[in-house]
């Protein structure tokens, strides 16, 4: 009985609980602008690139982008967002870095006595 009680709260457990994007140290950014979370997505613009620009973007190859260096201008971003691996969760993550990395200003040092 035990046993069947634990079997069931596990499987609730593993059924109602989210899935979380994780966002690391970088973001990859591919030719179209388009950032992505998930490397290989970046890497794939699509399964058939028929157009000319999809053939000449599989040349390019994407950027990498440490999440310290992302910001946004003038309340808005510069880049796309990949629909496929940025889902809500992901943004909103990148979103609180990008304002965390405008809060924080270089600091000038000045090196005259």
């Amino acid at each position: 009985m035990r046993k069947l009680v634990a079997s069931i709260v596990l499987v609730a457990f593993c059924s109602c609980s989210k899935h979380h994007s994780e966002v690391g140290q970088y973001v990859y950014v591919n030719c179209f602008h388009t950032i992505h979370i998930d490397r290989e997505c970046a890497s794939q613009l699509s399964e058939n690139p028929k157009t000319k620009e999809e053939r000449m973007a599989n040349m390019h190859g994407i950027t990498f982008v440490d999440t310290c260096n992302l910001t946004i201008t003038n309340g808005t971003w510069s880049y796309k967002f990949c629909p496929k691996c940025v889902d809500d969760d992901a943004y909103e993550l990148l979103l609180r870095i990008s304002e965390q990395n405008q809060q924080i200003a270089p600091v000038e040092i000045d090196w005259q006595d």
